[in-house]
């Protein structure tokens, strides 16, 4: 007897299932939460609100806002900040749902992992929004400009901390970028100088990536760079026994 029943609930159930299936497919009823529909809807909305509408910034305030930010929440909040916070301001609209806390596991190179640096994982996010597919040389000529740099450029007016050196990194990686500074300032990872620095590196990924996008803006941006995987035939770097062998940066 329970095995009839359960065997007409399952025929019953499925049933209404198959019936509610075919209405939606019939355009009979609008299916809320329908993971077809879902789908179909965020392809809609996908053409109909990405990229976002975007005007031009003030690089200089872009990244005072990524400098401030790093102290709340750190690399790739900071940076991305830098960009749709002003964004915000100028335009509203799709800017003002964005959530940027979204980005807040790019810290460290993403959870510490000393991966890319988060100031162009929040960058590249930032970029995207506003140019969309055409954002992608930007991104490839933020990290080739962020690696070949002797970085931070930027100064802010009331820093937090003092220091003197600058650092090349040759390498979008935050543990390579952060290994070489440390090693060249003498300074250890939780110090107040070391934060202040990848504050600072934050405020110059933000005022490049304005500036960029700015010139995209007004139709006078031209890539400058070539994606590596066509220069090096592999979708990597090629300087990687600079810093793997007796070159890794001690632990401080």
């Amino acid at each position: 007897m329970d095995k009839e029943i359960s065997r007409r609930e399952v025929l019953i159930k499925g049933g209404t299932l198959a019936a509610t299936g075919a209405l939606v497919a019939a355009g009979g009823i609008a299916a809320t939460g329908n993971l077809i529909n879902d789908a179909e809807a965020a392809r809609a909305g996908e053409k109909k609100g990405y990229p976002y509408p975007y005007k031009n910034m003030n690089p200089q305030k872009c990244a005072e806002i990524a400098y401030n930010n790093w102290y709340k929440n750190f690399c790739a909040y900071g940076t991305a900040s830098g960009i749709i916070i002003p964004q915000r301001k100028l335009v509203g609209a799709q800017w003002n749902s964005f959530p940027i806390m979204s980005v807040k596991f790019g810290e460290g190179g993403v959870e510490g992992w000393g991966t890319l640096c988060g100031t162009l994982l929040g960058a590249g996010v930032a970029v995207s929004l506003a140019a969309g597919h055409e954002g992608e040389p930007i991104i490839n000529d933020l990290m080739q400009w962020y690696s070949e740099t002797s970085q931070p450029v930027f100064k802010p007016a009331n820093p937090r901390a003092q220091f003197k050196s600058m650092t090349t990194s040759n390498s979008p990686l935050c543990h390579i970028s952060v290994g070489k500074w440390m090693a060249a300032e003498k300074k250890g990872l939780g110090s107040a100088e070391r934060k202040d620095r990848c504050a600072r590196l934050c405020a110059s990924v933000a005022y490049q990536s304005a500036v960029l996008l700015n010139q995209w803006a007004d139709g006078k941006y031209k890539p400058s760079h070539n994606v590596k995987q066509s220069a090096v035939g592999i979708t990597s770097q090629n300087n990687c026994e600079e810093c793997h062998g007796d070159k890794i940066p001690d632990t401080i």
